[in-house]
């Protein structure tokens, strides 16, 4: 059977620098929290635009 290799962990592996780890961990973060709500706006079923227009914000952020 073949070996799941899941990509952050061969990106992880490959970070070389104090810099490179933090921006990496930065941009986890950031798709966290956009996956956070992109479920919670599922959940409240509201629709992408009504959110953008509520965070008065472009539906292109949300």
């Amino acid at each position: 059977m073949k070996k799941t290799v899941k990509l952050n962990d061969v990106i992880a592996r490959s970070i070389t620098t104090k810099e490179e780890k933090k921006l990496f961990e930065q941009e986890l973060l950031i798709n966290e929290i956009a996956k956070n709500v992109a479920d919670m706006r599922k959940a409240a079923k509201l629709p992408q635009e009504k959110l953008a227009k509520r965070a008065e914000t472009t539906l292109e952020v949300i």
